[in-house]
């Protein structure tokens, strides 16, 4: 099974593919590697693991290996729903199992990141991003500040709110109070919290962990997204 070491590796399962993004890694020293393990065509799910080491800079982001649905800088995948305007998808729905194994404490993050644009795009920046954290570990927090706590699905969260420090485009965060393992919800509750979005597209649905130090590993038994 070949290993995905480097920065930008992908490997495309069905209409999704996983994505080594070590966009950080210069900012510290370390390795990572993911690996996609099955594609289950009757249930669409899929499974895969990501293995870390970083230290230096420990408060600095140096990856978010990921299963992306739809856009990042370009289209590596092109038979899917998206781009498509909010206003006309009926769900988002996702399923998440997996397990972490921590072998050296550090800070993590696991978390859907959702990019949007006003207009469909090709390979420019998007203008807007929702993250949505169900694990976190170490000193991580979002971007922005916290502007209140909310339930969504039966489930408590606290909302931030920011710009991006490099794109300035506005940052969403959804924040777990209780770490998960195993998700299942409808994205599109989480958006319809955020005012304004309904004429936007969206663009991407990306589900990972952010790293910024420890060694560790992610196994995720199952995960899936269906979009209508």
């Amino acid at each position: 099974m070949r290993r995905l070491c480097n920065n930008g590796d992908f490997k495309i399962l069905d209409k999704l593919y996983l994505f080594n993004n070590l966009w950080g890694e210069k900012s510290g020293s370390g390795t990572q590697c993911s690996w996609g393990e099955t594609f289950d065509e009757n249930e669409k799910n899929i499974s895969w693991n990501t293995n870390w080491d970083w230290y230096d800079n420990d408060l600095m982001i140096k990856s978010y290996a990921s299963i992306v649905y739809g856009w990042h800088w370009g289209w590596k995948v092109k038979d899917l729903k998206l781009p498509t305007e909010i206003n006309e998808l009926k769900e988002i729905n996702t399923n998440w199992e997996f397990y972490i194994r921590e072998e050296r404490k550090g800070n993590i993050n696991i978390t859907y990141d959702i990019w949007l644009s006003n207009k469909k795009i090709d390979n420019e920046n998007p203008d807007e991003e929702i993250m949505i954290w169900v694990y976190k570990n170490g000193k991580v927090t979002p971007i922005g500040k916290k502007k209140h706590d909310i339930e969504i699905m039966g489930i408590d969260w606290e909302l931030w709110e920011g710009l991006h420090p490099e794109h300035n485009w506005p940052v969403f965060s959804f924040i777990t109070k209780e770490n998960m393992n195993i998700v299942e919800f409808d994205i599109l509750f989480f958006m319809k919290e955020i005012k304004n979005l309904r004429s936007k597209y969206l663009l991407s649905v990306q589900s990972g962990i952010e790293v910024l130090s420890g060694k560790g590993n992610l196994e995720t038994k199952k995960y899936s997204i269906m979009i209508k």
